[in-house]
C-alpha cells in the first residue's frame, strides 16, 4: 500500500525506511518514496517487521535483488561499487526475481546490510559493518571489512538456508568486500585476486595461510564470492562465477534463488 500523504509519499519522499518508521512508528510493510542522492524520487519496499525476534527491528530499505545464475552480482561485477541502477522501475515488487538496483544502493548510509538469500524474507542474515556508508562507498573504498556477527561457515550456511559439507574445511574468512586473503587491503574493483569475497565466507581445506602463500578457493558461500573449484572462479578469467555461487569439496555450483538486500 503507497502513501498517499506524509513521510515516505510521492510528495514528501524520505531518506531512508528506517527513517520513516522512526517518524512513523506504526508504520507497515510496504512501497514508499524515497529521495536518492542525485535525481528524482524512487519506490522501494520497505520491511518494516522483523521476520523473526533474534533479527533486529524493522526499517529495511530494499535496494537490489540478486538472480542467482546471473552475472549481475558476479565477484568482479562493477555494479558493486558505481552508481548505475538495474531494473529501478520494478525495485518494490517482491514477486520479481530478476536482477534489481535501486538508488539506494548510492543513496542510503547504513550501518548493516541484511542479506534474504532465498527471498524477500526468507533465510535472512544481518551483516553488521558499523561503517555509516552507502554500499557504493562501502565497496570501493573499504575491504576486508569483518562484521559484528563473527560468522564462520556453520553458523551462515545455518542462517542462509543451505548445507555444505565442511568436513574438509580447515580455513575460513567471513565479512564483507575481499579482494584477496593474502592480501587484505587489496582492492577487488581494481586487483581481484583469487579469492574475492563481496558478502559471505570463503575458505580452503588447507591450514591457516603463511609467509610461503596461500589458497583459500576451495570453499565459498554467499553473494558475489569465487572458487577455483569452478574453471570460471581463478584470477585470469575473462568470465567469473554466478552471482550466488558455493564451492566445497570436490564439488561446485550456483543456486536458482533469488536473493534480497537491504540496508539500515
Amino acid at each position: 500500500m503507497r502513501p498517499t500523504e506524509g513521510l515516505g509519499s510521492v510528495n514528501n519522499p524520505a531518506k531512508s525506511c528506517d527513517d520513516i518508521l522512526h517518524s512513523l512508528p506504526g508504520a507497515q510493510s510496504g512501497i514508499f518514496w524515497l529521495q536518492a542522492a542525485r535525481g528524482s524520487p524512487y519506490q522501494t519496499h520497505c520491511e518494516m517487521i522483523a521476520s523473526s525476534c533474534q533479527e533486529q527491528n524493522g526499517g529495511w530499505t530494499l535496494v537490489a535483488r540478486v538472480a542467482g545464475m546471473s552475472g549481475d552480482f558476479s565477484p568482479t561485477s562493477t555494479l558493486w561499487a558505481n552508481e548505475d541502477v538495474v531494473s529501478p522501475w520494478d525495485a518494490a515488487d517482491l514477486t520479481k526475481t530478476t536482477s534489481m538496483k535501486n538508488p539506494g544502493w548510492f543513496s542510503v548510509s547504513n550501518q548493516v546490510i541484511r542479506v534474504c538469500y532465498s527471498g524477500p524474507r526468507s533465510d535472512c542474515a544481518p551483516f553488521t559493518h558499523n561503517r555509516g556508508l552507502t554500499l557504493t562507498q562501502l565497496f570501493s573504498t573499504q575491504f576486508a571489512v569483518q562484521v559484528q556477527e563473527d560468522y564462520t561457515f556453520e553458523t551462515l550456511t545455518k542462517k542462509l538456508g543451505k548445507h555444505l559439507d565442511l568436513g574438509h574445511l580447515k580455513t575460513e574468512w567471513c565479512g564483507i568486500n575481499l579482494g584477496n586473503l593474502c592480501n587484505l587491503v587489496a582492492d577487488p574493483n581494481k586487483e581481484p585476486g583469487t579469492h574475492i569475497c563481496r558478502i559471505g565466507c570463503i575458505g580452503d581445506t588447507s591450514l591457516p595461510r603463511s609467509p610461503n602463500g596461500c589458497n583459500p578457493d576451495d570453499y565459498c558461500l554467499g553473494i558475489g564470492v569465487s572458487s577455483c573449484n569452478s574453471p570460471q572462479g581463478c584470477h585470469g578469467h575473462v568470465s567469473t562465477t554466478s552471482s550466488l555461487h558455493y564451492s566445497m569439496y570436490s564439488k561446485y555450483g550456483d543456486y536458482q534463488d533469488t536473493a534480497f538486500i537491504y540496508v539500515k
